[in-house]
């Protein structure tokens, strides 16, 4: 009999159960399932953020901060602690990714223009930085699309790259001037 208690110790030990073989992987299961829906909820909020910046630059509410290539470089995890990447000239805060950090699998892209890598699907690095932007085909398009789609999901859109604005702005113009020639 324990001390101060009128019950035996048997009482004690046997109240106690192993916990069975399933408890493991239904905790382990549960906390995947909160985790996917916190990055779920995550995802929905940059995106919505994104977007809504996009509608404000476009009706004048909010002017579109816009930087050069050589700016973009600087932020490149090494001459600068935040690392930022560009495609189609969205320029997104990757700092938050250890894929794009100095080591990481994506390093070669920070503080980098990357459309051309991306459309392409390539680690040729001598597309980095290329802003020779008519080049790519429509099915590069589409792909850089996707991208797009992908890194305003899951990382805020901080500027625009001035290159791709201004090549934007002149296919516009040229596309206009064929329209009034003909």
């Amino acid at each position: 009999i324990v001390s101060g208690s009128s019950l035996p110790i048997d009482t004690f030990v046997c109240s106690y159960r192993e916990p069975s073989l399933t408890t493991g992987p239904v905790v382990v299961f549960t906390m995947l399932i909160v985790v996917a829906f916190v990055d779920m909820k995550q995802q929905r909020r940059m995106n919505k953020e994104n977007v809504a910046m996009d509608a404000a630059s476009a009706v004048g509410l909010q002017e579109r901060v816009m930087r050069s290539a050589s700016e973009l470089n600087k932020f490149n995890g090494v001459d600068h602690p935040r690392v930022h990447f560009c495609i189609k000239g969205r320029i997104y805060d990757v700092s938050s990714s250890g894929n794009f950090v100095p080591g990481g699998c994506y390093s070669y892209l920070a503080g980098a223009e990357g459309t051309f890598t991306m459309a392409r699907m390539t680690d040729d690095r001598s597309m980095v930085n290329c802003t020779d932007y008519d080049l790519l085909e429509e099915h590069d398009w589409n792909s850089v699309d996707g991208w797009v789609s992908y890194m305003d999901a899951k990382y805020k859109c901080i500027a625009h790259l001035r290159e791709y604005f201004e090549w934007k702005e002149g296919t516009l113009s040229r596309s206009d001037a064929k329209d009034t020639s003909q």
